[in-house]
């Protein structure tokens, strides 16, 4: 019996497929074809399947045999430019129609879609959001809040039609098997500077989870999951002087003392938008949205995902020492800062 994971290079993916063999399964990646080498899949015994989320044929190919399904694929993209929302919209809303509309042409037994708290409304520390809460992303007007919105919407058609599918919404990730990286990115930042991080948003934070605990969280919604419902990944929620400060604490560095307002940097993120239109690539973290996103309080509880699936908690700390323990294991101290995409 197969399982089939989309986006089996990224962070999620990767510590997904990397669980799944070691429980035993016979997994099938889908990725777009390379001639490099994938650190962190090339040592294990898994089927590979070359193709592409937007190409039909391919993943309806890649689907045969397969008896469950976690399409995991998706375009992390931040910017507001028009180019981007295209990108976005053909990666996220249609490759995910084309996944579940394979899916059932398939007839598997199951699929989990990995969503995102992106997808979830915000609530204050006090009062989180769950998995009930009206929709509140909208009004940043952002291509991702609104394609990972607009991917469950897909995802909940296909229910509807007949599929058996459960939606996971992660948050905020630290953990090993960070490629890029991503959302380990202050983790490494704060080891790689003497004094660490020294600068923190006055405003704003996230929900953090440990990312063996998101992809174990995966393994248990494919088990205990009730079709169509979605789930919360999640674990603390921090207020970005928390997260980084940890962040610096992991790696012996004192705490961050510049405290940053940033509404104040609004007008440098309005130039940075003329900019971006030219190299979106280049100022995906660095514009107006990604300045509003990060101001705003993005508080949501897992207490569903705690209570049906028994998904696993690992404090954000030991999450925080397990990726600076896979960066300095592979040698990302000694290499340039990579560009990130930090989502949740």
């Amino acid at each position: 019996m197969t399982t089939l994971v989309t986006g089996a290079t990224g962070l999620v993916g990767l510590n997904l497929v990397r669980k799944l063999v070691s429980q035993g399964e016979r997994v099938r990646i889908f990725a777009r074809p390379s001639k490099h080498p994938r650190l962190g899949l090339d040592d294990l015994d898994v089927e590979h399947a070359a193709g592409d989320v937007t190409d039909q044929e391919s993943i309806e190919k890649a689907m045969k045999g397969v008896a469950r399904v976690y399409h995991v694929a998706g375009n992390t993209s931040q910017g507001p430019w028009r180019s981007v929302r295209r990108r976005l919209e053909e990666v996220n809303v249609g490759g995910t129609e084309n996944v579940c509309a394979a899916a059932r042409k398939a007839g598997v037994e199951r699929l989990v879609h990995t969503s995102s708290i992106a997808a979830i409304g915000y609530g204050p520390r006090e009062n989180p959001a769950t998995e009930e809460t009206v929709w509140n992303f909208g009004r940043l007007g952002g291509p991702y809040y609104d394609t990972k919105r607009a991917a469950e919407h897909v995802v909940s058609k296909h229910v509807e039609a007949g599929l058996d599918a459960v939606i996971v919404n992660p948050g905020y990730m630290f953990g090993p098997w960070d490629v890029k990286p991503t959302s380990g990115f202050p983790v490494l930042m704060a080891a790689q500077r003497k004094r660490g991080i020294p600068l923190y948003p006055t405003g704003g934070g996230i929900n953090v989870l440990d990312v063996e605990d998101a992809a174990q969280g995966h393994i248990l919604a494919m088990q205990k999951g009730k079709r169509g419902e979605r789930y919360i990944l999640g674990n603390e929620n921090l207020t970005w002087r928390e997260v980084f400060t940890l962040a610096n604490e992991v790696s012996g560095k004192p705490p961050p003392w510049l405290p940053v307002n940033l509404f104040v940097a609004y007008p440098f993120g309005l130039l940075l938008n003329v900019i971006g239109r030219f190299a979106p690539h280049t100022f995906d973290n660095y514009n107006t949205l990604t300045l509003r996103a990060g101001a705003t309080g993005h508080y949501v509880s897992a207490k569903k995902a705690l209570t049906e699936l028994g998904l696993p908690v690992t404090p954000v700390k030991k999450s925080m020492e397990k990726a600076l323990e896979w960066f300095r294991s592979h040698d990302y101290f000694q290499l340039p800062q990579r560009r990130t995409r930090a989502r949740s």
